[in-house]
């Protein structure tokens, strides 16, 4: 997207950006706009606004003429199939996150086809050690209580429930006394959003697997964080945090 009006933007864009999907989903289908935004497990999960812009007292200063973009996954078929309506809302609207508007000038699909389950399951091997990067502020939700280090615990329960929900393959359940960390390099921060406030983490973290893990608990650790690339892993993934990448 290419700024238009300059102006601010309240965290990393994150509620904005979750606004501006649902506007785009019930101007095309108010039903099903309804439907989604009911849903506790929502099918898709979005990136934070990036780009160029300076961050001061906890909003992005968005820069007029220059480009930004945010990332956009859905995580079942019906969600897939509105991705080519979405990207023709956005190209004939003009687009407003927070003071700032922009204009769509491309919108690039990651995979050619939809990417089945099973290619995911299929794609991975067991390794002995993961590190995951954690792009954007992540936070777990336990006891009604915020959670900032990604115990195994925390971090594979939430992304097995996601998946057991949208897959239509199973995975084995994970021993999570065979998963630990190894090592880590985290830094909080704090996350704005219209109404509240939230503290994440980045950085990284490496997984490692104790004496008595098996083959399974490897490969099914590594299948959940390949999905877990594109659905974020925690809390308020569809608002911009908890994007991962493993090295």
């Amino acid at each position: 997207m290419r700024c238009t009006s300059p102006g601010n933007v309240l965290g990393h864009a994150g509620s904005e950006l979750h606004a501006l999907l649902f506007s785009s989903l019930r101007s095309l289908d108010e039903d099903f706009a309804a439907k989604i935004h009911a849903l506790e497990l929502k099918p898709f999960a979005l990136g934070p606004l990036l780009g160029r812009s300076n961050r001061e007292g906890g909003y992005l200063n968005i820069e007029k003429d220059s480009l930004y973009s945010f990332d956009l996954a859905t995580l079942e078929a019906e969600m897939t199939g509105f991705l080519p309506r979405i990207k023709i809302y956005l190209t004939e609207n003009d687009i407003r996150l927070g003071e700032a508007s922009f204009c769509l000038e491309e919108a690039t699909q990651l995979f050619k086809k939809p990417r089945p389950y099973f290619k995911l399951m299929a794609s991975n091997e067991e390794k002995e050690e993961l590190e995951v990067l954690f792009k954007s502020p992540a936070c777990f939700r336990r006891d009604g209580k915020l959670k900032l280090f990604p115990l195994s615990e925390l971090l594979i329960p939430g992304l097995a429930k996601r998946w057991a929900h949208f897959s239509d393959v199973p995975l084995p359940e994970i021993n999570l006394d065979s998963i630990m960390v190894s090592k880590y390099g985290l830094k909080t921060s704090l996350v704005k959003f219209d109404r509240y406030n939230l503290v994440g983490f980045r950085g990284y973290c490496n997984y490692s697997f104790t004496e008595e893990a098996c083959d399974i608990d490897r490969w099914s650790l590594s299948v959940l964080l390949k999905f877990a690339t594109f659905a974020g892993v925690g809390y308020k993934t569809t608002m911009g945090m908890g994007q991962i990448r493993v090295l």
